[in-house]
This record gives C-alpha cells, sequence and structure tokens, in this order.
C-alpha cells in the first residue's frame, strides 16, 4: 500500500495549452516517442509482423485485437512479485499468483484495442470532425464483437482514449468491467462518447482545449514543462512593473529580458 501511495504522489497535474501541445518542445518530444524501438510493437500489428494471431477483427479502418501489452505488464509484475518473495524466504514463493484485477478470477474481463490505421493520427489532439464517423463504426463494430464472443453488453464496456497516450498511433481501449482503474487514470481517460459529443459541438475541439495532464515528475514531458514553467514565473517576476503602452495603447515589454515571456510557447 505504501509503494502504491508512493506512486500517486509522484504524480503531477499540467494544464496543456493548445500553444504548449502546438511548442516545436512538445511536437519534438513526440516525435522521438514516435521513433522510439519500443513503441514500434503497435506498426508492427498495423503491418502485418507481430500478433496476427490475436486478431480479432480487422477492417480498412482499425484492427482490433486483445491488450497484450498490458497483459504482459501484469505477468511481468507477478513475476518480479515472485523473485523478491523468493529472496526474502529461502527460495520458497509465499505469494498466490493471481491477477492484479481481482474480478478477472470470478467473472470474464475485457481489455481489447481498436488501433486507427489512418497515418498521422497519432493521439485525441488529432482528431477533427471528419473523424466521427469513423469512431461511430470502431464503437459499434467492437461493441459487436465482444458481445459475441463474451455475451457482455455494450453498456457495460468501456471505451476510452488515453491522453497523454503510452504511444502515439491513435488507439482505443474497450475494457470491463468498469471499475479496473484507479484514480490516478481519470485525466487520462477519455470517453469516447464524450470525444464524439465534442467533436459535433465543434469539430477542432481537440485541437483547441486545453487539457489537464497527469504525468510523472520523472516524465520528460512533465520535466520540459516544469523547467519553463518555472522560468515563466522568474521572468515575470523580473519583469513586474516594466510595463509601457505604446502609440495604440497597447501593453508591449520594455526589456528585451521580459520579451522572453513571449517565447516560452514557441
Amino acid at each position: 500500500m505504501l509503494a502504491n501511495n508512493n506512486r500517486l504522489a509522484n504524480q503531477r497535474l499540467i494544464l496543456e495549452t493548445r500553444a504548449m501541445y502546438d511548442s516545436t518542445h512538445t511536437q519534438n518530444y513526440i516525435q522521438q516517442e514516435v521513433n522510439r524501438p519500443a513503441k514500434q510493437w503497435i506498426m508492427n500489428i498495423l503491418n502485418g509482423l507481430q500478433e496476427s494471431e490475436e486478431i480479432k477483427l480487422e477492417t480498412d479502418e482499425f484492427v482490433l485485437l486483445p491488450d497484450t501489452e498490458r497483459v504482459n505488464r501484469y505477468h511481468w509484475k507477478i513475476q518480479n512479485i515472485n523473485t523478491k518473495k523468493e529472496k526474502n524466504t529461502g527460495g520458497i514463493s509465499m505469494i498466490r499468483q493471481r491477477p492484479i484485477w481481482r474480478w478477472c478470477t470470478l467473472q470474464p474481463c475485457v481489455n481489447w484495442l481498436a488501433i486507427v490505421k489512418e497515418p498521422g493520427l497519432r493521439s485525441l489532439r488529432d482528431l477533427r470532425g471528419k473523424h466521427i464517423p469513423m469512431l461511430k463504426r470502431v464503437l459499434k463494430k467492437t461493441h459487436e464483437r465482444i458481445t459475441m464472443e463474451t455475451g457482455i453488453r455494450e453498456d457495460e464496456i468501456m471505451a476510452y482514449i488515453h491522453y497523454p497516450p503510452s504511444v502515439f498511433q491513435l488507439h482505443i481501449h474497450f475494457a470491463y468491467p468498469y471499475a479496473q482503474h484507479n484514480h490516478r487514470d481519470v485525466y487520462r481517460i477519455h470517453s469516447v462518447q464524450s470525444v464524439i459529443s465534442n467533436l459535433e459541438v465543434d469539430e477542432g475541439y481537440y485541437a483547441k482545449a486545453s487539457i489537464q495532464l497527469s504525468l510523472t515528475r520523472s516524465s520528460p514531458l512533465y520535466q520540459q514543462w516544469n523547467e519553463r514553467i518555472r522560468s515563466y514565473s522568474a521572468v515575470v517576476q523580473n519583469c513586474y512593473g516594466d510595463f509601457n503602452q505604446n502609440q495604440e495603447g497597447n501593453q508591449v515589454f520594455k526589456t528585451d529580458n521580459c520579451e522572453r515571456i513571449t517565447l516560452l510557447e514557441d
């Protein structure tokens, strides 16, 4: 419990504005993530090089399969815990191997992934009004397949998009039961139905919206923005009162140092 509390205490919240997302710093970070060898599994699936035997459904728009990366994380945790226990008990494992999600031992569990094929759709931020029909088709076809294979009803299945994602190719999680998420996921989970609704109100919603992110302190994205926010605060303090008005009555900065404020989101 203490270790879990420490992980939660390590989370930090940042409100990502449109300018922050569009900045060269964030875009460079995303491109680095796209190119990371450890993140190539998702493109390998789309290209038929990996896990083809696991695919439940494939259309021109998406590939549907169990979220094996999530399953592998579970097996790694169990193996790691057992190894530590064995060291402390003279080679005798005292831990019972059971799923971390206990309810999965009592009833069916679903953790499926719909990976969208469209190039350039890297995350929630890239969705526009034109993608609404595609999102609705992914929901409909995936719900039908899950119900056919498991008997779980559509209104019991949670469909959501993580932002920021673990890998930058748009994918949708389908999960049952609903309660298998803890409160630190709240700022990462975006219900697909709510995403569709937002895009129906404004087709450019996710290009414009400020989105609150939950990041670990060790996250490169958090460190990047935390450093820039601290710089911003320092510059504001140094420039306090150093404003003047131009002929049009607009506020302008008097010194080069103050002009740095306008560059922080570039």
